[in-house]
């Protein structure tokens, strides 16, 4: 589920600012390679770990959720993909 939210926050992000194109590649690889797909968005969005955190996870910024879910998210993807943030 957090995973499924995350890419429908980052999806709306990429329309949002007007990365259509981005958003599309996104979606060919959405139903096969979710991660992938989560991580394309936030490489594209060019997004560090706490606005990653907070606009796309929603688990804020600091504090808990951000330590135990959200920087997680985030380093896990790196580690499996790539840099999301050159």
């Amino acid at each position: 589920m957090e995973r499924t939210s995350a890419l429908i926050n980052a999806i709306k992000l990429l329309i949002k600012f007007d990365r259509i194109d981005d958003a599309q590649q996104v979606k060919t690889v959405l139903d096969t390679e979710p991660d992938r797909a989560l991580w394309m968005a936030l490489h594209s969005l060019k997004l560090g770990v706490t606005a990653a955190s907070r606009d796309v996870f929603g688990y804020g910024d600091g504090g808990r959720s951000f330590v135990e879910k959200g920087k997680p998210w985030y380093e896990a993807l790196e580690q499996q993909f790539g840099r999301i943030k050159d």
